[in-house]
C-alpha cells in the first residue's frame, strides 16, 4: 500500500513539473530569452525531470483501482504464487491469468518445487523443426536410450551428461509421461526448481481434484540426482560461442544499414532496381543461413538461436541487398550526368493513415512519351506547383550496373 502511494505521488510531481516547466518556457520563450538563459535552462530541467518521473510511475494509477482482496478463479489465485498445502514437502502452483492486447500471454498453470541441481534442463514435445534440425546436424540432442521417449520429447540443455543421468532412469521418464498425460507441455529442471508449465490451462475446464498435488508428487523424482549418477563434466565456457553470435548479429545490422545507400542514390526505375536486388538478395541469404549454421552448431539449443538469428536477417539481407546495389550501381559509375528540364503535366494529394499526406508530380517519361514519371513533392511544392508552366529538373546518370540513378531534384515554380 506505502509502495502504491509513493508511486503515485511521484507520478502527480511529475505531471506538475511538467506543467510548470511548459507554461514557464512559454512565457519566456515570448520575451527576450537571451536575458532569460539561466531561467530558460532551469525550467528546461524542471520539465526533462517531471516527464521523466511521469514516465518511470505511469501505472501508479492503474496500481491504485487494483483490489486489495485476492483475486481467484475455480481453485487459484490469480498471477500469485501459492503454497500447496497437503503434501509432506513444501511445494508451489502459480496460475497466470491470460492477457489480451498488445503484449498477450496465453493463460498457464505452473507447479514447482525447490532444488539444488548441478544442472539446466527443458524438456517439451519434440516439433518438425526439432526434427529438421537435428537431420541437417544443426541441434544436438542428448539421447536417453529409450527410442519412445527420444521420438516424442525434446531436451534442451548445456549439459549432455546431466540429461543422460536424469532421464537415462526410467521413473523419471515415467513421471514426464504421466505429467504429459495430465496436460502438461513443458517441464524444467534445475538448477534451483523443477516446474511443470501447462500453457492453455482454463481452471474452469481443465481442473481436477487434486491436480496440482499430484503434479507435484510426480516432481518429486526429478528433483534430485539418481543415487550413483557420479561427478559431472566441468560446465562448458560459452563466453567465445557468444561472441561469434554477437558478431553475427552486428554484421547482419551493419548489412542492413547499407539501405541508406538506396535513399542517397535512388535509381530512377524501381521495379528494375527491385529485380536487380532480389537476385543480390537470392544468392546472399543462402550464404548467410549457411554462415549462421556453421557458427551456431552444435547443442541442442542451435537451432533455436539460429532461428531467431535468421528471421530478422531475412530482412536484413533484403534491405542491404537494395543499398548495396543502389550504391554500387552510383559509386561505380562513370557515365556523364544528363539535366533534364521537365513540365509538371499533373499533381496529386494522397492521403495516409492519422490524416498524413503525400504530394506528387507527374512528368513525360522521356524514354517513352506516351507515359508518365511520378516524383514526391513537398506540400510548399505541391501549392506552387502549376500544370504545364512549372518545371522538374532532374539530373541522372546512366549507372554502372545500367540502372539510371537520380543525383538530384529541382522543383522550378
Amino acid at each position: 500500500m506505502k509502495n502504491r502511494l509513493l508511486r503515485a505521488i511521484l507520478f502527480w510531481i511529475g505531471i506538475v513539473f511538467t506543467a510548470v516547466g511548459v507554461l514557464a518556457l512559454i512565457v519566456l520563450t515570448d520575451r527576450n530569452w537571451n536575458q532569460n538563459l539561466s531561467w530558460l535552462v532551469g525550467f528546461a530541467g524542471l520539465l526533462v525531470s517531471g516527464l521523466v518521473l511521469a514516465f518511470l510511475f505511469r501505472k501508479a494509477l492503474s496500481a491504485e483501482t487494483e483490489s486489495e482482496t485476492p483475486q481467484r478463479t475455480g481453485r487459484y489465485l490469480i498471477d500469485q504464487a501459492e503454497p500447496l498445502a497437503g503434501l509432506p514437502f513444501p511445494a508451489e502452483v502459480h496460475f497466470e491469468q491470460e492477457v489480451q492486447g498488445r503484449n498477450p500471454r496465453p493463460a498457464s498453470l505452473k507447479v514447482r518445487l525447490h532444488c539444488t541441481l548441478p544442472g539446466e534442463l527443458n524438456c517439451r514435445p519434440e516439433t518438425r523443426f526439432d526434427r529438421f534440425a537435428k537431420a541437417i546436424g544443426l541441434a544436438v540432442e542428448p539421447q536417453t536410450g529409450d527410442a519412445d521417449f527420444d521420438q516424442s520429447n525434446y531436451l534442451r540443455t548445456d549439459r549432455p551428461d546431466f540429461a543422460g543421468a536424469m532421464l537415462g532412469d526410467a521413473t523419471r521418464r515415467d513421471a514426464i509421461r504421466l505429467l504429459r498425460s495430465l496436460g502438461y507441455q513443458e517441464l524444467t529442471i534445475g538448477p534451483d526448481q523443477v516446474q511443470a508449465v501447462w500453457t492453455g490451462f482454463d481452471p474452469l475446464k481443465d481442473d481436477r481434484a487434486n491436480l496440482a498435488q499430484q503434479t507435484a508428487q510426480l516432481l518429486v523424482p526429478l528433483a534430485s540426482l539418481p543415487v550413483g549418477s557420479g561427478e559431472f563434466d566441468a560446465e562448458p565456457d560459452g563466453r567465445i560461442q557468444v561472441a561469434l553470435e554477437w558478431l553475427m548479429w552486428g554484421l547482419s545490422v551493419a548489412f542492413a544499414l547499407l539501405a541508406i545507400l538506396g535513399w542517397l542514390y535512388e535509381p530512377l526505375r524501381f521495379w528494375q532496381f527491385a529485380k536487380v536486388s532480389a537476385a543480390v538478395w537470392a544468392v546472399l541469404l543462402p550464404l548467410a543461413a549457411g554462415v549462421g549454421y556453421a557458427v551456431m552448431r552444435g547443442d541442442s539449443r542451435s537451432h533455436d538461436r539460429w532461428r531467431s538469428w535468421l528471421l530478422p536477417t531475412l530482412l536484413f539481407t533484403a534491405l542491404g541487398s537494395l543499398g548495396s546495389v543502389a550504391g554500387l550501381n552510383a559509386l561505380a559509375d562513370q557515365t556523364p550526368p544528363e539535366t533534364r528540364q521537365l513540365p509538371i503535366q499533373n499533381v496529386r494529394e494522397v492521403r495516409g493513415r492519422r490524416s498524413s499526406k503525400s504530394y506528387y508530380g507527374y512528368v513525360a517519361d522521356w524514354d517513352n512519351p506516351a507515359e508518365t514519371r511520378e516524383f514526391r513533392l513537398s506540400r510548399d511544392e505541391f501549392e506552387q506547383a502549376r500544370r504545364g508552366k512549372s518545371q522538374l529538373e532532374i539530373t541522372t546518370s546512366q549507372g554502372a550496373l545500367g540502372l539510371r540513378w537520380i543525383h538530384h531534384r529541382r522543383f522550378i515554380p
